[in-house]
């Protein structure tokens, strides 16, 4: 999903701001889906970067793809 805008995880930038994806946002879309830590506004909405309506696993699988290059963009 190409995005025109920043995304936030766990106070992390998802995007055009000039801070680095990691795999820490992986990490933390990974606990959310686990229940171990939970996301909520920004952080929450930043994380939904395949397009679904929930997180999920798959999320986290794209900002993993993104940061192997498989991929350029979500």
């Amino acid at each position: 999903m190409a995005n025109d805008k920043e995304r936030i995880i766990v106070g992390l930038d998802i995007g055009t701001s000039g801070s680095k994806i990691t795999v820490y946002d992986a990490v933390a879309v990974l606990k959310h889906v686990a229940g171990i830590e939970t996301l909520e506004g920004d952080a929450l909405e930043a994380a939904k970067v395949s397009g679904e309506e929930t997180v999920s696993v798959v999320d986290a699988t794209v900002i993993l793809k993104y940061l192997a290059r498989i991929i350029s963009q979500f």
